[in-house]
């Protein structure tokens, strides 16, 4: 009886020492989310551009008529979301640092507020 238990025992200890293989899913996650609202905190798609930049990519990111945007799709790293309205008037900016699990990256979340356009830069 001793024996089998010990027997168990080192089973059991190697079985955990061991990495389980994870099963990832095909989806696409978002690297981060941007919710753009007005001065007074209200949802607006009222802007010119909307970029982002990492160490890889450069590019425009995917907007929804409501201020919701995606910036970069399963990109990692230090990215920064520019967002510029009034015809080069106001410029937001701000970076994060996206991360990643075993299969996809841990979405970042964002809200970036712009100013009425007759108001001045910050």
């Amino acid at each position: 009886m001793t024996r089998t238990l010990m027997l168990t025992a080192a089973l059991f200890v190697f079985a955990i020492g061991c990495e389980a293989e994870q099963d990832c899913t095909t989806e696409a996650r978002g690297s981060v989310n941007v919710s753009i609202v007005d001065a007074s905190g209200t949802p607006t798609g009222d802007f010119d551009s909307i970029r982002y930049d990492s160490n890889t990519f450069n590019e425009e990111c995917e907007c929804w008529e409501t201020g919701e945007c995606v910036c970069g799709w399963e990109v990692e790293g230090e990215i920064t979301v520019t967002v510029e309205a009034c015809e080069g008037a106001q410029v937001v900016t701000e970076t994060v640092t996206v991360e990643s699990d075993v299969c996809h990256v841990i979405p970042e979340a964002l809200e970036l507020q712009l100013q009425a356009c007759d108001a001045p830069a910050r």
